[in-house]
Protein backbone atom coordinates (compact mmCIF):
# COMPACT_ATOMS: atom_id res chain seq x y z
CA UNK A 1 0.00 0.00 0.00
CA UNK A 2 2.88 2.46 -0.04
CA UNK A 3 3.74 5.15 -2.57
CA UNK A 4 6.95 5.81 -4.21
CA UNK A 5 7.65 8.95 -5.42
CA UNK A 6 10.41 9.50 -7.75
CA UNK A 7 11.56 13.79 -8.01
CA UNK A 8 12.41 14.31 -11.06
CA UNK A 9 13.45 18.13 -12.78
CA UNK A 10 11.74 18.12 -16.17
CA UNK A 11 12.17 20.74 -18.89
CA UNK A 12 8.54 20.51 -20.08
CA UNK A 13 6.96 21.75 -17.06
CA UNK A 14 5.90 25.04 -17.61
CA UNK A 15 6.79 27.64 -14.84
CA UNK A 16 5.09 27.34 -11.24
CA UNK A 17 4.58 23.52 -12.15
CA UNK A 18 6.52 21.14 -10.12
CA UNK A 19 6.04 18.01 -12.26
CA UNK A 20 6.75 14.51 -10.42
CA UNK A 21 7.07 10.56 -11.20
CA UNK A 22 4.32 8.48 -9.22
CA UNK A 23 4.30 4.99 -9.13
CA UNK A 24 1.12 3.49 -8.29
CA UNK A 25 0.14 -0.01 -7.65
CA UNK A 26 -3.39 -0.80 -9.01
CA UNK A 27 -6.15 -2.11 -6.38
CA UNK A 28 -9.07 -3.87 -6.35
CA UNK A 29 -11.77 -1.61 -7.86
CA UNK A 30 -9.40 0.92 -9.22
CA UNK A 31 -9.94 2.30 -12.67
CA UNK A 32 -8.38 4.25 -15.33
CA UNK A 33 -11.19 6.98 -13.90
CA UNK A 34 -10.41 7.20 -10.53
CA UNK A 35 -6.62 6.67 -10.68
CA UNK A 36 -6.73 9.96 -13.08
CA UNK A 37 -9.02 11.72 -10.63
CA UNK A 38 -6.46 11.07 -7.93
CA UNK A 39 -3.38 12.49 -9.68
CA UNK A 40 -5.41 15.18 -11.68
CA UNK A 41 -4.24 13.44 -14.73
CA UNK A 42 -6.13 12.33 -17.89
CA UNK A 43 -7.31 8.94 -18.50
CA UNK A 44 -5.49 9.46 -22.37
CA UNK A 45 -2.20 10.22 -20.35
CA UNK A 46 -2.35 7.17 -18.17
CA UNK A 47 -2.97 5.17 -21.49
CA UNK A 48 0.16 6.64 -23.04
CA UNK A 49 2.45 6.99 -20.21
CA UNK A 50 2.01 2.89 -19.60
CA UNK A 51 1.10 1.40 -23.12
CA UNK A 52 -2.32 0.62 -21.50
CA UNK A 53 -4.45 -0.96 -24.47
CA UNK A 54 -7.76 0.33 -25.02
CA UNK A 55 -9.67 -2.61 -24.36
CA UNK A 56 -7.84 -4.02 -20.66
CA UNK A 57 -8.64 -4.25 -17.95
CA UNK A 58 -6.44 -2.96 -14.94
CA UNK A 59 -5.08 -6.01 -12.87
CA UNK A 60 -5.19 -5.98 -9.04
CA UNK A 61 -0.72 -5.42 -8.40
CA UNK A 62 -0.42 -3.53 -11.51
CA UNK A 63 2.03 -0.96 -11.29
CA UNK A 64 1.38 2.65 -13.18
CA UNK A 65 3.20 5.22 -13.60
CA UNK A 66 2.11 9.02 -13.66
CA UNK A 67 3.71 12.13 -14.93
CA UNK A 68 1.85 14.85 -11.61
CA UNK A 69 2.00 18.23 -10.98
CA UNK A 70 2.36 17.96 -7.55
CA UNK A 71 1.55 21.77 -7.20
CA UNK A 72 -2.86 20.58 -8.45
CA UNK A 73 -2.71 17.50 -6.04
CA UNK A 74 -5.68 17.73 -3.58
CA UNK A 75 -5.62 15.82 -0.04
CA UNK A 76 -8.01 13.53 1.17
Amino acid sequence: GQQLVIWKNSKEAPAGKRIRTVNYTVRSGDSLYSISKKYNVSIANLQRWNNLPKDKYLQPGQVLKAHVDVTRLTQK
